[in-house]
């Protein structure tokens, strides 16, 4: 409800994968520049938010619940609510990436940056017919705040064998005695890979 269900100003960000805890970071990057978290966000039926039945993907879940929005999915066979999820990705496609000359992706990021404070949030807005940017300094005062970060790694358990390893991706970690026979639970991000027993940090 209120203003917040139709945001007119966007972010926009290129990533190499389509991970979860990459689709996670990109949330978090989009609140902090938008200066808060949206009430409800409006998603097309994918596997990173619903698991098929439909069921909110359970990691997701928790992270929407940490930043207190509501997720909703777009029913199946109603074109006129996709259409709503789809229109700022048509928007940024036409608008800026159809002839784009693509150099890298640290360029491509910068220059959408650019592209949005100078073209799209300086455009006149077909609803309210105000430039983007000043209608957004009506709308983003029905944000709520932004709480601690969220951790997004991948976390996956493993059991501890006898002689203190744990096997992960092909390969064998190496962890303390004490948790010989016990599940530990493994903390991945980029090439990094943290191992807990409960809050206890065994290695990295």
């Amino acid at each position: 409800g209120g203003p917040s269900a139709h945001l007119a100003l966007f972010r926009v960000e290129f990533v190499e994968k389509r991970t979860l805890d990459v689709f996670m970071d990109c949330h978090i990057r989009a609140f902090t520049y938008l200066g808060g978290v949206p009430k409800e966000i409006l998603y097309d039926n994918m596997k990173h938010v619903v698991n098929g039945k439909p069921a909110f993907n359970i990691e997701f879940a928790r992270f929407a619940h940490h930043y207190e929005f509501h997720p909703r999915l777009c029913p199946f066979y109603a074109p006129w609510v996709k259409g709503k999820a789809e229109r700022p990705i048509q928007y940024v496609r036409e608008r800026f990436w159809r002839g784009y000359p693509y150099r890298s992706l640290e360029k491509a990021n910068a220059d959408v940056q650019e592209w949005l404070a100078e073209t799209a949030h300086a455009r006149i807005h077909g609803t309210y017919w105000q430039p983007v940017c000043e209608r957004w300094e009506k709308e983003k005062t029905f944000l709520g705040s932004l709480p601690p970060q969220y951790d997004t790694s991948l976390k996956l358990f493993r059991p501890v064998y006898k002689e203190c390893q744990l096997s992960y991706n092909g390969n064998r970690y190496l962890v303390p005695h004490h948790v010989a026979g016990k599940k530990v639970m493994l903390k991945i991000k980029g090439k990094t890979i943290r191992i807990y027993h409960d809050q206890e940090l065994l290695a990295t």
